[in-house]
């Protein structure tokens, strides 16, 4: 009998962002990549540790928006069963003079951020046309604490 994980194609949902002194980091996850972390838990498995930087990667504060596609282990894998996740990841900049809520780790005049989901299935198209909207309304709101939109778009 299949788990209720190996019935959903999309693993999570996470929220990227680029920190002026620790570089690219997860900021948020749903459901959280630990077991028993929080949603705004920056922990990751040793296995995702470039996750951040594939989300969010070095260069990216060139262009406006872009989208990156990836891979990483499955981390529940049994023989004869899954071995990759599926990443794409959309990432987008502002300004940060526009956010209505701004964080005290908001030293420069941009914000950059990826919105991020990892799926079982290589539906990159179908994933990608979805989180583009979801990124732009999540820029939108101009507060990053509102994670609702991305809980609810996938």
């Amino acid at each position: 009998m299949e788990s209720t994980e190996e019935k959903r194609p999309v693993l999570h949902i996470a929220v990227v962002g680029f920190h002026h002194q620790r570089g690219s980091e997860v900021e948020f996850s749903f459901p959280p990549v630990i077991n028993g972390d929080d949603n705004w838990s920056r922990n990751l498995p040793e296995e995702w540790r470039h996750l951040p930087f594939m989300a969010l990667p070095d260069g990216a504060h060139n262009y406006d928006s872009d989208t990156t596609f990836f891979h990483l282990p499955y981390l529940n894998s049994r023989p004869g069963k899954k071995k990759t996740l599926y990443g794409v990841s959309c990432y987008r900049q502002m300004d940060s003079k526009d956010l209505k809520n701004k964080c005290d780790d908001v030293t420069r005049t941009t914000v950059q951020k990826a919105v991020c989901v990892l799926s079982q299935m290589p539906v990159y198209g179908y994933i990608q046309a979805k989180l583009e909207v979801a990124t732009k309304v999540y820029f939108e709101e101009k507060d990053f604490s509102r994670v609702g939109i991305l809980k609810v778009s996938m």
